[in-house]
């Protein structure tokens, strides 16, 4: 319902661009956060001192961190840019999940919008206001459920009910998870043990399925890539595994199990036997790969040092599994490159260099 008898801002106590206002949320059970929706608004009797098109905005879910003594982000939504249409109502923006996140425990939550008017620190009020609708007859008690926070620190109380809204599923997190298994193929595929075209297949066998890994075959998904999603795992539990040609060439059959933690999000990127083949370890070719900074706003420099001239294949994929960046390097012994992922949503993303794997993350 869109009904506002009044607005809020930050008017009173700085008015700096970055600075938040936010309403208190007791969270009893655990639930799913999807969105947060705030009423931007244009004030009636003074439209200057208001919100205006091209203002920008973010939202933010915090949570009081007991044993910290502090505030701690929680997650957000994209940063904004105020539309027309924007102006008079409620505008929702979904929050960034990462597949983990998004799950809320019980506890003492602020959602907020952080504002932007362009004018910097200690704007004039009477020209740069971001304005947002609130409900005076559901009004609180000073200090009661309404926060505003500025200086990026500090947080304050207020009697205005802001009008800010958290959009949540009560079922909250899910007991249980799905596990996805991508494992390259290359090596085998080059050096001839593994055919896929003489009806050789792959598959995985765990914990999962009792070590037997028959009905658990993985798809061709290209490249060289096979893989094969598990549903239903437990949810934090650990996962013992290895891969198998056609259910008999187990990968390093003296050596341990591979292992892996089941979480909210579970993508794994493995190669088969480690990269080992007829006697040579592909591991030994790459002495280092060096990425920074990490996390970042999305652009990385990749390092990687070799101890002898070889092709790289540089590979980026999301936590489904789907590739983002691409790129092959020819015959270098020390490269330099940039990896740019700006275009991409923030999040964490796994960066394959040949056969080595790490996190990259966007913020």
């Amino acid at each position: 319902m869109l009904s506002f008898e009044e607005h809020a801002s930050t008017a009173s106590w700085g008015n700096s661009d970055g600075d938040y206002m936010g309403i208190a949320y007791d969270i009893k059970k655990p639930c799913e956060i999807n969105s947060i929706s705030c009423v931007i608004m244009q004030r009636p009797k003074n439209k200057v001192a208001s919100t205006h098109v091209g203002y920008n905005f973010q939202y933010w879910l915090f949570k009081w961190d007991v044993a910290e003594n502090a505030w701690a982000e929680v997650i957000m939504s994209e940063y904004t840019t105020v539309t027309q249409e924007m102006i008079d109502t409620w505008v929702t923006l979904p929050v960034q999940k990462d597949g983990e996140s998004e799950f809320l425990e019980p506890g003492f939550y602020v959602a907020a919008i952080q504002t932007f008017h362009g004018a910097g620190i200690g704007a004039p009020n009477n020209v740069y206001r971001f304005t947002i609708g609130a409900d005076q007859s559901h009004r609180f008690s000073y200090g009661k459920t309404l926060y505003r926070r500025y200086n990026d620190t500090n947080w304050s109380q207020n009697d205005e009910l802001g009008m800010i809204r958290l959009n949540i599923n009560s079922i909250g997190a899910p007991q249980n998870t799905d596990v996805t298994f991508n494992v390259d193929m290359s090596i085998p595929i080059a050096n001839g043990s593994f055919n896929p075209s003489a009806g050789d297949f792959v598959d995985v066998a765990g914990t999962f399925n009792s070590f037997n890994g028959s009905a658990s075959h993985l798809t061709d998904a290209g490249n060289g890539i096979y893989t094969l999603t598990v549903p239903g795992l437990a949810l934090f539990q650990n996962v013992e595994y290895k891969y198998q040609i056609n259910g008999t060439v187990t990968e390093f059959p003296a050596g341990a199990n591979r292992n892996t933690r089941a979480t909210y999000y579970n993508v794994l990127h493995d190669v088969f036997n480690n990269g080992i083949s007829m006697s040579v370890d592909l591991n030994s070719l790459t002495t280092r790969v060096n990425v920074y900074p990490n996390p970042s706003s999305g652009e990385f420099t990749l390092t990687v040092t070799n101890r002898q001239v070889s092709d790289l294949d540089i590979l980026v994929a999301n936590i489904q599994g789907q590739t983002v960046y691409q790129n092959r390097v020819h015959s270098v012994l020390d490269y330099q490159g940039n990896i740019d992922l700006t275009n991409l949503a923030k999040g964490m993303y796994f960066l394959k260099v040949n056969n080595q794997v790490m996190k990259l993350v966007v913020k």
